[in-house]
């Protein structure tokens, strides 16, 4: 998984060697940076209230890709209080559900939103006031808060072994954590944690048999 993750970058960077003679992974980074800064949006892609301004370097008449990412991350740096707001809203939407009252992505065409039972339980009254109510918002942060904590206590633990497991684990944190870092530069969004589910299921799945361990042997 690490190496796949690791490698895949380089079919964009030749695609993109090909297409536009650039050796870059993305030309479109300033457009979703911008997406996702602003002074009232939250950082997803459903985004709310003006961009953040941007002019032209002259002599160019036309903002250049480039141009934005700067205007982006000097709109960060002069707002430092807005930025961290946005980092944690973006880190609420990297880690939410695929569905419910928190989800927030762009997963419309996930196979599994098709037989998921939060949205079958939207389909009727009561199980839509379950949902999007009290009951469901609890379940829903408990999910978010859940994958964190096992993330980083799976981590704590394999990280306990021999050479080669540490640096197995500290390989797939890291992974995971500049995917998570990549999306609070960018966009919010629950899809941005695909490429490096694997690793992060794996952190998560050690502490839960630790946990599943300690239960056991207490009962």
């Amino acid at each position: 998984a690490l190496v796949v993750t690791l490698l895949s970058p380089v079919a964009l960077i030749a695609r993109n060697a090909v297409a536009i003679d650039k050796t870059s992974i993305s030309t479109n980074l300033g457009v979703t940076m911008a997406i996702g800064a602003g002074d009232e949006t939250k950082g997803g892609y459903k985004r709310t209230g003006p961009e953040v301004p941007c002019s032209p370097t002259p002599p160019a008449t036309t903002v250049t890709d480039n141009r934005k990412v700067q205007c982006v991350i000097k709109w960060y740096l002069s707002n430092p209080v807005k930025t961290l707001k946005l980092a944690f809203y973006k880190s609420e939407f990297f880690w939410s559900p695929w569905s419910g009252l928190l989800a927030n992505g762009t997963m419309a065409r996930n196979p599994w939103l098709k037989i998921s039972p939060t949205n079958n339980m939207l389909k009727t009254e009561s199980g839509a006031e379950l949902v999007t109510g009290p009951i469901g918002k609890v379940i829903s942060w408990g999910w978010i808060l859940g994958q964190v904590t096992l993330l980083f206590y799976g981590y704590l633990l394999l990280r306990r072994g021999d050479l080669i497991s540490r640096l197995v684990v500290n390989s797939a944190l890291s992974a995971v954590v500049i995917s998570w870092l990549i999306s609070i530069g960018t966009i919010g969004d629950h899809r941005f944690r695909i490429p490096t589910m694997g690793l992060s299921l794996m952190l998560q799945c050690a502490a839960i048999w630790n946990l599943k361990g300690k239960v056991s042997k207490a009962l």
